[in-house]
């Protein structure tokens, strides 16, 4: 277990083993939503209609505010020689499924958190690795003030930011705002600690001979959906890093397309708006093909393996409609 403070071996924070156990789908950012997080519809029920929900890691479900108030305080003890004195908790509805975020006042400041249970494991590592990444990643990410864990707890406090979820539909203002933000991350050399960060979420999707043409040298974030691209006053954040990869640079916008054919664009005018990325431009098409085809496969594998969850159908109709433009031609 890394102490308070130390970074941990990055050698030894892997990706569950692909296709690995049903809940790895839902922290992994490969699973990307268009809009508001996936999850049961909320209970059926006025007492509970009428308090904010929010999903935490203990069981993926929609809870009330007041119980990830409680799990908050649950490390509340751990997180106090950064925080000093505790004024208010307010918990954050946006993020991973499997993880309790909150944003509080505090003597020392405020902050963002995002604490996961003390588990080994992709859920702890992704945290650890997004802890690791941070200081590379500061241009277009809040920056990680502090660490801290103990038997029960892995947390993160992060710089509040103030800015809201981007839109993403046709005519949006913000779409320029994203290219920006993903041109931005484009031009991060990839560093040192991701040189082993292979990305291998496509592999099991894709012909043998065709690997090769999604790997790469570049840092990548897939997890472009509107919750995690912030937009403040004169500034745009990428947020939730907790899979960055190492792979071919078109990966990245090419996530962008389809949470744009999601988000009502059509194939044509979302990859329009993707060919403002540095990467797109210098890409090879059939790479592109070939992705455009192992990611339909893959978000039809997950919709028919959770098919309560409707957001991924959603991501598997986009994702063909995108295939089969790219076929077409």
């Amino acid at each position: 277990m890394a102490e308070r403070g130390e970074r941990p071996d990055q050698a030894a924070l892997h990706y569950p083993e692909w296709p690995g156990d049903g809940s790895c789908y839902f922290y992994d950012p490969l699973c990307q939503r268009a809009q508001g997080p996936p999850g049961p519809a909320e209970p059926d029920t006025q007492a509970v209609r009428s308090r904010p929900l929010v999903q935490t890691w203990d069981s993926g479900q929609w809870v009330s505010t007041t119980e990830v108030v409680a799990l908050t305080i649950q490390f509340a003890g751990l997180i106090q020689p950064y925080t000093g004195h505790i004024s208010s908790i307010k918990p954050v509805s946006e993020g991973s499924r499997w993880t309790t975020t909150a944003l509080i006042d505090c003597e020392k400041g405020e902050f963002f958190v995002k604490a996961v249970p003390n588990r080994p494991g992709g859920l702890r590592d992704s945290v650890l690795r997004e802890w690791v990444v941070n200081p590379f990643v500061r241009p277009v990410s809040p920056a990680v003030q502090w660490q801290a864990e103990d038997g029960d707890w892995v947390v993160l406090g992060f710089d509040r930011i103030d800015g809201r979820s981007a839109d993403f539909s046709p005519g949006s203002s913000d779409l320029p705002k994203i290219i920006d933000v993903l041109n931005r991350i484009s031009r991060i050399p990839i560093p040192e600690v991701a040189g082993d960060w292979e990305e291998t979420r496509w592999d099991a999707f894709l012909p043998e001979k065709e690997i090769a043409l999604v790997r790469g040298s570049d840092l990548l974030y897939v997890d472009v959906q509107p919750d995690n691209i912030m937009i403040g006053s004169g500034q745009t954040w990428a947020v939730d890093w907790e899979w960055p990869t190492k792979g071919a640079g078109f990966i990245s916008p090419a996530c962008f397309v389809v949470q744009l054919i999601s988000g009502g664009h059509s194939p044509a005018a979302a990859e329009t708006w993707v060919g403002n990325c540095i990467a797109w431009e210098s890409a090879d098409p059939a790479a592109i093909d070939a992705f455009a085809r192992a990611n339909a496969r893959l978000q039809q594998h997950l919709a028919e393996r959770f098919p309560e969850e409707s957001w991924l159908a959603e991501m598997a109709t986009a994702a063909e409609v995108w295939a089969d433009h790219r076929l077409a031609g």
